[in-house]
């Protein structure tokens, strides 16, 4: 075991020479081996070094030649960083693999393990949070192996246990809530808010699922938005659907709204499965009348003339309704 001694400070008052302080050093094993040689095995180090870094536990910073400003703490924390810089890891194993990575915060057991070269990454949780990262870049993690098999994807941000947990290459996605997409491994854009809130997403992005379970049999779509509990589109794996508490629908393509119905007819933009009760119904403008009684038409259909209503009674078969002064 060798103890580097403080260096004189130059005469150069602005200038200080670079010092480093072994304020403890304890054997792990000592044994004689063949020869006679001794083997010994420091278990912990306390101090700063040459280039301004702070460490305490077992082999923090073991191979660090020029990093600057990082921090370690516990059992082999940044163990294999070699020009990281301003990086700072506390729990066992946390930026374990670091080498060139920088302005990476590490709190917890193996957080940000893998971490190479990845850079302003923050994983903060009691195990395995981020640990497979290995260059991606400006991922937020905070909770137990949130993001866990994330490896080269940037900018997502998963908050609870398990959120976004199979994501590998997803970018730029935000999930808060335990498990929220858990599934979602190379889909980007994604807003999950809620417990198991667009669990089984893969492939899909720019989709928004709010509410406990939103989205929660969506698989591989893209573009919906789902609002409340369970809510979720008619289709579970179309695209562009509008879900309102699963009572109000939409098309977000065509602008077709749903109300109390799933089916959509293909050809109304406002269709209720019900009745409608209003103050009043006003037109924007007359409608252009059917030429004939035997024009084209669904049943149920209306149409408000200047002169007179008409009622399409049948397929094809209008009647009409003059209206009259009073």
């Amino acid at each position: 075991m060798s103890t580097r001694h403080p260096r004189t400070r130059n005469n150069d008052s602005t200038s200080y020479c670079a010092r480093t302080i072994v304020l403890a050093s304890f054997l792990l094993a000592a044994c004689s081996g063949g020869g006679g040689q001794l083997y010994s095995q420091p278990l912990i180090s306390i101090g700063t070094g040459d280039t301004y870094d702070t460490y305490v536990g077992y082999q923090p910073l073991g191979t660090n030649t020029t990093g600057n400003y990082n921090s370690a703490f516990g059992f082999y924390p940044l163990r294999l960083n070699t020009t990281g810089n301003v990086n700072t890891a506390y729990g066992v194993q946390a930026l374990f693999r670091n080498t060139t990575g920088s302005y990476n915060l590490a709190v917890g057991v193996e957080a940000l393990r893998g971490n190479d070269s990845g850079v302003n990454n923050t994983a903060v949780g009691p195990y395995d949070t981020l640990l497979n990262n290995t260059t991606g870049s400006g991922n937020t993690t905070l909770g137990y192996a949130a993001l866990y098999s994330n490896t080269s994807s940037d900018g997502n941000t998963a908050v609870g246990q398990d959120a976004l947990y199979y994501n590998t290459t997803g970018a730029f996605n935000t999930a808060v809530g335990r498990e929220a997409g858990a599934s979602s491994d190379t889909g980007s854009y994604n807003t999950y808010l809620g417990f198991n809130a667009g669990v089984d997403n893969g492939a899909g992005s720019d989709n928004i699922y709010l509410g406990h379970n939103a989205g929660l049999q969506q698989i591989g779509s893209n573009n919906n938005i789902s609002i409340g509990a369970f809510a979720q589109g008619p289709s579970p794996s179309g695209d562009n659907q509008l879900s309102l508490g699963n009572i109000i629908f939409g098309n977000l393509v065509t602008g077709t709204v749903l109300v109390g119905k799933r089916q959509d007819n293909g050809t109304d933009a406002l269709q209720v499965g019900g009745s409608v009760i209003a103050t009043q119904f006003k037109l924007s403008a007359s409608q252009t009348p059917p030429a004939s009684s035997a024009d084209v038409c669904a049943a149920g259909e209306i149409r408000v003339a200047p002169d007179s209503i008409y009622v399409c009674v049948a397929a094809n078969t209008w009647r009409k309704a003059p209206l009259m002064n009073f």
